[in-house]
């Protein structure tokens, strides 16, 4: 089995004074002084694509089936490719249910639980970006600016060797620690 862990779109912003920090609200408007992105995580065999894209406001149907184009692009010979979503609304839209259902080389894990965030590897990807840009003061004063800083962090951090295998293979010591919490998050 392939899996890919794609991330609901993510969205980092920078106040006046360039300091950067993550954005948790409605992308349903334009955020000022904001990037979204998309980005995957994978570690079969001993091969990854970690990709990281741009997305305007949010990602829609169109942005995110493109995103799985360039996923499938990337390993023309890997059948299945199978996705693992958390709940945000556009994985599960008519249009990319429709698209994925009639591709035959994807597939979604479809028991993977909602509310699944403290499991989603890719979360403690950009988790980690933003460690690193307060560890070292990080200031951007563009938009242009902080996508090539997430960018250059994601990829600096998911080639690292074995950080993704290590974020993937943690999955289920986080689960078991949610069913000793009895449900609670990490």
């Amino acid at each position: 089995m392939h899996t890919f862990k794609p991330s609901r779109s993510y969205c980092g912003r920078f106040d006046g004074k360039g300091v950067i920090s993550s954005y948790v609200g409605t992308q349903r408007t334009n955020i000022p002084n904001s990037v979204s992105v998309v980005g995957c995580i994978s570690q079969p065999n001993d091969d990854g694509c970690n990709l990281i894209r741009q997305v305007q406001t949010r990602i829609d149907s169109q942005q995110y089936i493109s995103f799985l184009l360039e996923v499938m692009s990337s390993y023309p010979k890997v059948e299945p490719i199978t996705v693992v979503h958390n709940k945000y609304p556009v994985y599960s839209s008519l249009k990319v249910t429709k698209w994925i259902g009639d591709n035959p080389r994807m597939s979604v894990l479809d028991s993977w639980p909602p509310a699944s965030g403290d499991l989603m590897p890719i979360d403690s990807v950009f988790s980690e970006i933003l460690t690193d840009f307060d560890e070292q003061e990080m200031r951007v004063h563009s938009e242009k600016a902080l996508y090539e800083e997430i960018r250059t962090t994601f990829v600096s951090l998911t080639e690292k060797d074995g950080y993704v295998k290590s974020l993937i293979s943690q999955i289920p010591i986080k689960l078991q620690t949610i069913v000793l919490k009895k449900g609670d998050s990490l």
